[in-house]
């Protein structure tokens, strides 16, 4: 249970969560004792206000949900979520570069950004999107990732028509990424065998807006 409890960010990325939503989720977050609690950009110094002096990671989007966002305005938003209080930044990989297979240039806009994330002293954790890739394709993006310089591999947005994570996809992330590297699985994990299956196949971190049900054993 403490390995599951140590693993959990708490989620509320949900289209409309305002200032109550994140409030409900930083309050629950604390009382359950799990590791962060990620928000939408726009509520990070709230969270971090809410969460106080208490060992609880504020982590944030950049280049959400579809990854498509000019490369720049990328680097900024990661810039100024730091500045509001941010620990880490979970960014969208440009998806539409890994399945027109320029990983050049792929490559070359992660760099900037992992370059930009350590500047501002955050961690950056890579959104490969890996339902909507194929076993290549996800070695590929995770091998570029991780040449590019972020902290993290996550499988999905949970926002994707293709789906979220699963056991085969974190297992590939799992074996690409070096020492220093996690693995987050993230979209659709909503209960407690589910989360035990990411941890045991090599997540790190699961996010999922179901943190309560999962620890109780749902």
């Amino acid at each position: 249970m403490d390995r599951l409890r140590n693993a959990i960010e708490s989620t509320v990325l949900a289209p409309g969560a305002g200032p109550g939503d994140v409030h409900r989720l930083v309050t629950e977050a604390v009382q359950l004792g799990v590791v962060g609690a990620c928000v939408p950009p726009r509520y990070v110094g709230l969270a971090r206000e809410l969460a106080g002096e208490r060992p609880l990671r504020i982590v944030t989007v950049a280049n959400f949900p579809f990854g498509y966002s000019a490369p720049g305005a990328v680097v900024r938003e990661i810039e100024l979520v730091a500045a509001a209080g941010a620990d880490e930044v979970d960014v969208v990989a440009p998806l539409g570069l890994a399945l027109a297979g320029e990983w050049d240039t792929y490559e070359a806009e992660l760099r900037t950004q992992a370059e930009a994330a350590a500047a501002a002293g955050v961690q950056l954790k890579c959104i490969l999107e890996t339902a909507a890739l194929d076993a290549a394709q996800i070695r590929w993006a995770a091998e570029r990732a991780c040449a590019a310089g972020v902290h993290w591999l996550k499988t999905s947005t949970g926002f994707h028509p293709a789906g979220g994570a699963t056991v085969d996809a974190v297992a590939i992330l799992r074996s690409v990424a070096p020492t220093g590297v996690g693995v987050k699985a993230s979209g659709g994990i909503r209960d407690r065998q589910i989360a035990e299956a990411m941890l045991a196949a090599g997540a790190d971190r699961i996010g999922t807006s179901s943190a309560a049900r999962i620890l109780a054993g749902g």
